[in-house]
C-alpha cells in the first residue's frame, strides 16, 4: 500500500483499520467490530464510477474504491505470506494405534506426561524397539518433577536476529546421553536457584 503511493498512505489508514476491523479473525471467531459494538458492521456500498452527477463527490468515492480494492490486495497478500511462513514449520503428523513413536520431553516445559503436542512426536521406523525407555518421574498427581543437575556444555545459538545462548543441561536422574539443548533464558526462568557455572 505505502510502496504504491507513498504520498497518500495516511488518508487510507481509516479506510485499512475499518476493513481490518470489519473482517473475521479466527482466533477470536468474529470480526473486532462486533466485540466492540455487539452488532455485525454495516457493509459498504460499492460505488460506480459515475454514478453521482457531482463531479467532486464522484472522484473522491471513486479515489475510495480504488484505495479499498488495494487495501484489500496488500491485506491478503500479507496474510498470505503470513500464512506461508508459518506453514513451513507445521508438519501433518498421523498415527495409527500400535504404532511406536518417540516423545520428547521437555521436564520444565510440561506439566503433565499424559498429555502433549503432536509435535512432540516422532514416528519409529523400522523393527520393533526391543529396549523401551524409561518413564520419567512423575508426582502422585502425574505431573512431572524435572530439575536440572548439571551443565554439560554451552554454545552460541540465533534466537531470532540476536545471538543467545544454549547450555546441554543433564536432568536429575537421567543420564548424560539423554541430555538437552536448552536456551539459557529459559532455564535461569524456571530453575532461578540452579547453577549455570
Amino acid at each position: 500500500m505505502t510502496g504504491d503511493k507513498p504520498k497518500d498512505w495516511v488518508n487510507w489508514l481509516t479506510h485499512a483499520e475499518y476493513w481490518y476491523n470489519t473482517h473475521f479473525h479466527t482466533a477470536i471467531g468474529t470480526t473486532p467490530y462486533e466485540v466492540d459494538y455487539g452488532q455485525s458492521p454495516k457493509d459498504t456500498v460499492n460505488y460506480s464510477k459515475g454514478a453521482s452527477k457531482v463531479d467532486m463527490v464522484d472522484r473522491s468515492l471513486a479515489a475510495r474504491e480504488e484505495a479499498l480494492s488495494m487495501l484489500k490486495f496488500h491485506l491478503r497478500r500479507a496474510q498470505d505470506r503470513m500464512k506461508h511462513y508459518a506453514d513451513l514449520h507445521r508438519t501433518e503428523r498421523q498415527f495409527a494405534v500400535g504404532d511406536w513413536v518417540y516423545v520428547k520431553l521437555q521436564p520444565y516445559r510440561q506439566v503433565t506426561l499424559w498429555v502433549f503436542h503432536v509435535s512432540q512426536l516422532k514416528l519409529h521406523k523400522g523393527q520393533t524397539p526391543t529396549k523401551v525407555g524409561d518413564i520419567p518421574v512423575t508426582n502422585q498427581e502425574g505431573l512431572l518433577i524435572a530439575e536440572p543437575h548439571k551443565v554439560l556444555a554451552r554454545c552460541l545459538m540465533k534466537k531470532g536476529n540476536a545471538a543467545s545462548v544454549a547450555v546441554l543441561v543433564q536432568w536429575k536422574g537421567e543420564s548424560e546421553e539423554d541430555a538437552t539443548w536448552e536456551p539459557i533464558d529459559d532455564i535461569q526462568l524456571h530453575f532461578p536457584d540452579f547453577n549455570l557455572l
